[in-house]
């Protein structure tokens, strides 16, 4: 958590100036720019391992905002704006993460989601359920990594 806020304030640095207690997940202003609480548990978890492409995406995401996020009513896309003069490398290769999957009282089959890379950046997450609504209150969510299985040939 400091990590994370001691890189949002230096990509950020006029946060400092209203944000009580110098913390900037509590403030108010933040609601469509920032990540939600759900947002933010599945990319923690997605990018906490250690080396490239984690160690440059976690510092993205400390500088990034949220640009749009659409729901589709079986998921979501949040896309993200790096801004041009946030102090972050841009090279990375394009790439596809998808480790995390969630569980919510209302889903009986929880939800996966997607990290995409583009273009040296990340771009966007996305959420989605598998074949039912997603949900109106993500409240009671777990996250949880994804471990893929073996489907045998025929």
């Amino acid at each position: 958590m400091t990590l994370y806020v001691e890189t949002l304030l230096l990509c950020h640095p006029h946060l400092l100036s209203f944000i009580p207690n110098s913390s900037p997940i509590h403030h108010h202003n933040f609601g469509k720019s920032m990540l939600s609480p759900l947002e933010k548990a599945v990319l923690d978890l997605m990018l906490d391992k250690p080396g490239e492409p984690f160690d440059t995406a976690r510092e993205h995401l400390a500088c990034a905002i949220v640009s749009e996020r659409k729901f589709t009513g079986v998921g979501f896309f949040t896309h993200f704006a790096i801004p041009p003069d946030a102090p972050v490398r841009r090279d990375l290769p394009d790439a596809t993460i998808g480790d995390v999957g969630a569980q919510f009282p209302t889903l009986e089959n929880g939800a996966g989601f997607l990290l995409f890379i583009r273009g040296g950046v990340i771009t966007m997450l996305e959420g989605y359920t598998y074949d039912e609504a997603w949900p109106t209150d993500t409240d009671g969510f777990k996250v949880g990594k994804v471990i893929a299985t073996k489907i045998p040939k025929r």
